[in-house]
C-alpha cells in the first residue's frame, strides 16, 4: 500500500488536482465482476470513459476547444472486493486528474487547466452513462435479461467459490453449525445522518461519489489518498479474538442501524477472506488517459523521474539497494514510519552500510545464540481433521 501510493506519488500524479471518483455496483454484478475478470475489465473502461466524457466535454465548452479529442484526461483505478465487514462487495476507486491536458501549438508542449468541481447532477448522468454502457456490455456477452424467467448463459464462477460468493454478497454462513443463517452483529451508537439533502441515486444501484478532492501541489494529501485507495481488506487493529473462540470484526464507521461489527467463526473469517481474492491474472490497478502506459503524452505529464542512487558497499561490487519503479526497503521504512535503518544507534550518524549478507543456516544459528534469540522456527498445530471444519 505504501510502496505504491509512493510511486503514484513521486512517478505518476505531478503537482495536478485530483478527484476520487468511487463506483457502486448491484449486487448481481458485484457477483458477475468477482470471477468473470473480462468482463470487469470493460465495465471498469465503460466507467472511467464516462468520467473522461463528462471532463471533455465540460473543458470544450469552458476553455473553447475546437474538438473533445484536444482534451486530455488521466485517471488510475484500483478494484475494490469488499466492504467494512469483510462481505463482497466488487467497487471502484479512481483517481481522475480534476482537469485536462491541453497540447499547446506544435511544439511538444502541454498545459494542464483546472476544472470546477462536478455538481450532483453531472455525477449523476456519469452514473447514468456507467450504466447504459454497462448494459451494452452485459448484453453483448449474453449476461443481460431483461426479463428475470429469460433464460440466459449460466454462470461460470468456480464451483468451490460459487457458494462463498454468494454468501458473502448476502452475509450468510456457509460453514459449521449455523450454516445458511446470517452473522451475528453487535451494536453501538447509529452514524449520523448528513444533513443536506441526499445525493440522486440512478436506476439499477449505479452509485457513484466524487466529493473528495486534493488541490494542486497538495502531495502529502495525494499521497495519503493514494494509500486510502490502494488499503488491503481488514486492518488487524478491528480484528478481535474472544474468550468463546468467535472472531470479532468492528466496523471502521458505525452503520445507520447503528452495527457497529460482526461476529463470525474462525473457518468463516478465512471463508470470507477467500471470497475476497481477486482471480488469477486480474489486474487491480489500472492506468487510464495520459496516464496509460503507452499515452502519447505521458511523458510529458508525469513527474521527471530522480536518478537512482545506490549506496555504495565496501565488501561487493554489487549492491541491489532499489528495486526497478519500487522504492528500496530502507527508503520505505523512513517513508512510513520515520525510522532510518542506516542511522548508528550508537553515534546517531547517518551512512551505516551493510558490510554482509549472511545465508549459512549455521552461521545464522551461532549469531542468534550469542545474541538470545531463539534458533529453530515455531512447531506448527496438526492440521484438523475434516470431520472437525464441516459440520452438517
Amino acid at each position: 500500500m505504501n510502496d505504491g501510493a509512493a510511486f503514484l506519488t513521486d512517478r505518476l500524479i505531478g503537482d495536478t488536482p485530483v478527484r476520487q471518483w468511487v463506483l457502486s455496483l448491484p449486487h448481481p454484478l458485484r457477483y458477475l465482476l468477482a470471477y468473470d475478470s473480462a468482463i470487469l475489465g470493460e465495465v471498469v473502461g465503460a466507467f472511467v470513459r464516462a468520467v473522461f466524457q463528462h471532463l471533455r466535454w465540460k473543458a470544450k465548452d469552458l476553455l473553447g476547444l475546437r474538438s473533445l479529442s484536444l482534451a486530455h484526461p488521466g485517471a488510475v483505478t484500483v478494484v475494490q472486493r469488499c466492504s467494512g465487514d469483510l462481505s463482497l462487495n466488487t467497487h471502484f476507486h479512481s483517481l481522475v486528474t480534476d482537469g485536462v491536458f491541453v497540447e499547446a501549438g506544435a511544439e511538444g508542449t502541454v498545459t494542464f487547466h483546472a476544472l470546477p468541481p462536478p455538481t450532483d447532477s453531472e455525477v449523476a448522468d456519469v452514473a447514468w452513462e456507467t450504466c447504459r454502457r454497462t448494459r451494452t456490455i452485459l448484453i453483448r456477452h449474453g449476461r443481460w435479461k431483461d426479463d428475470l424467467d429469460e433464460p440466459g448463459e449460466e454462470d461460470t464462477a468456480p464451483e468451490a467459490l460459487a457458494d462463498l460468493y454468494a454468501a458473502s454478497l448476502r452475509g450468510i454462513l456457509v460453514f459449521g453449525a449455523r450454516r445458511g443463517q446470517r452473522a451475528v452483529r453487535f451494536f453501538g451508537q447509529a452514524a449520523p445522518r448528513w444533513s443536506e439533502e441526499p445525493r440522486p441515486r440512478p436506476h439499477g444501484a449505479f452509485d457513484v461519489h466524487a466529493r473528495q478532492a486534493v488541490h494542486a501541489g497538495d502531495r502529502a494529501a495525494v499521497e495519503r489518498l493514494a494509500r486510502y485507495v490502494l488499503r488491503p481488506p481488514l486492518s488487524g487493529g478491528r480484528l478481535e479474538r474472544r474468550d468463546d473462540g468467535q472472531i470479532a470484526i468492528t466496523l471502521k464507521r458505525a452503520w445507520r442501524d447503528g452495527t457497529a461489527g460482526v461476529l463470525l467463526d474462525p473457518l468463516e473469517l478465512v471463508g470470507r477472506l477467500a471470497a475476497l481474492v481477486p482471480q488469477p491474472r486480474t489486474n487491480t490497478i489500472r492506468f487510464h488517459g495520459v496516464y496509460a502506459p503507452h499515452a502519447r503524452l505521458r511523458k510529458l505529464v508525469v513527474p521527471a523521474g530522480e536518478p537512482e542512487k545506490k549506496k555504495s558497499c565496501p565488501c561487493a561490487k554489487e549492491n541491489p539497494v532499489r528495486r526497478d519503479g519500487h522504492l528500496a526497503w530502507a527508503e520505505l521504512m523512513a517513508r512510513v514510519w520515520e525510522a532510518d535503518v542506516f542511522q548508528c544507534p550508537r553515534c546517531h550518524a547517518h551512512g551505516m552500510q551493510r558490510i554482509a549478507i549472511i545465508l549459512d543456516h549455521d552461521v545464522v544459528r551461532r549469531i542468534l545464540r550469542a545474541v538470545g534469540l531463539p534458533t529453530d522456527p515455531p512447531t506448527s498445530h496438526p492440521r484438523r481433521p475434516a470431520d472437525e471444519l464441516f459440520v452438517d
